[in-house]
């Protein structure tokens, strides 16, 4: 069952009074509004861990949570009160997680220095403010040195894995950022073209390589590892706001408790199969046994 089909059948008879299909209307078309609004935004502040991205979509969300509650939930329809309730849970999601990244990203700031430099040449570009080339140039020859002394200082400080594993992906999208401003001037603006030739060049693999290292010198991750585990834990404040916008009314804690019980049901289970078939407890055994003697159509006679 999905949540719509949750809230419908939960809210009953109580949220089908007062049908109002103006205000339902209305409701629907503020809610496509939001989402090209939403995608205006992310596609112009489009690098993930920049502050005022964080600032602008902060104030955008709570804005339409504002306007949200001016909305007459009884004059709705049946279907706009349940939009109702699931954009509201949309919002307010949206302002949790947000705030969850700004503390990602706080916890990243003192092994990425540099982030706000590339941050600021994108941004600039974004805003149409006239780039000076050689200014810019003179900006990245510093980022290789600044990077190779923030990199001796890691080796000393070794930040936690979860925050290494972080950084290196948090300088991946520095690296696009960066990409996306070079190639929009690079081959068009001459001077531009001319100061940026060296620069850029080091710049990037400068960053190629800090990210290299973050995930395999500090984080212990090798490349192209398909075992390694590069989750990011949230926390456990975090994973109880996602169960409680995903409508789950349980805490993580009973949630294992449950996945416990079944998996301790299954192999009670497999363990009477695996004796029936006179393997005793060795269901391991009794599993293999059915996998090997089963009917092949390899063997069949035509």
């Amino acid at each position: 069952m999905n949540r719509r089909d949750w809230l419908r059948t939960a809210a009953g008879a109580a949220l089908a009074r007062g049908i109002a299909p103006a205000q339902t209307l209305d409701l629907r078309e503020r809610i496509e509004q939001f989402a090209a609004d939403r995608g205006n935004l992310s596609r112009f502040y489009s690098i993930e861990i920049s502050p005022a991205r964080a600032a602008r979509l902060n104030a955008f969300h709570s804005g339409w949570l504002s306007e949200l509650e001016k909305v007459d939930f009884d004059r709705l329809s049946f279907d706009g009160q349940v939009d109702y309730i699931l954009f509201r849970n949309h919002l307010e999601r949206a302002l949790e997680q947000a705030a969850l990244l700004n503390r990602q990203v706080a916890e990243t700031g003192p092994i990425l220095p540099f982030a706000r430099r590339v941050i600021e040449l994108q941004e600039a570009r974004q805003r149409m403010e006239p780039v000076d080339a050689r200014q810019a140039a003179a900006a990245l020859n510093d980022l290789p040195k600044q990077i190779a002394a923030t990199m001796k200082e890691v080796e000393k400080t070794k930040p936690a894995k979860a925050i290494a594993i972080r950084a290196s992906q948090h300088t991946r999208i520095l690296r696009d950022a960066l990409k996306n401003w070079h190639a929009f001037y690079n081959d068009y603006d001459p001077k531009f073209t001319w100061w940026m030739a060296d620069p850029y060049k080091k710049a990037e693999q400068s960053l190629k390589d800090y990210q290299a290292f973050l995930l395999d010198k500090i984080a212990g991750i090798k490349p192209g590892d398909p075992s390694a585990i590069t989750g990011d834990p949230i926390g456990r404040e975090a994973l109880i706001s996602e169960l409680r916008r995903e409508m789950i009314p349980y805490s993580p804690e009973q949630l294992f408790e449950v996945g416990k019980r079944q998996l301790d049901w299954c192999q009670q289970e497999m363990r009477k199969a695996a004796a029936e078939l006179g393997f005793g407890d060795d269901w391991r055994k009794a599993l293999e046994h059915v996998k090997n003697s089963s009917w092949s159509p390899a063997s069949s006679r035509r």
